[in-house]
């Protein structure tokens, strides 16, 4: 009879997995709220344009 698995190797993931892995991630999050993304692009965009206060 086997000996039973002791330990659960975990996967390595190269370097180039972890960067897509976080690009869908990103893109994930940018489908379930396009309104609250848009809004903050405008929000920076605005503040992106305004003069900077004069100290």
């Amino acid at each position: 009879m086997a000996r039973p698995i002791s330990k659960v190797a975990e996967p390595v993931l190269t370097e180039r997995e972890k960067q897509d892995q976080s690009v869908e991630s990103v893109i994930q999050a940018l489908a379930k709220n396009p309104e609250g993304i848009q809004a903050t692009i405008k929000l920076l965009q605005e503040l992106h344009e305004r003069e900077p206060d004069k100290c």
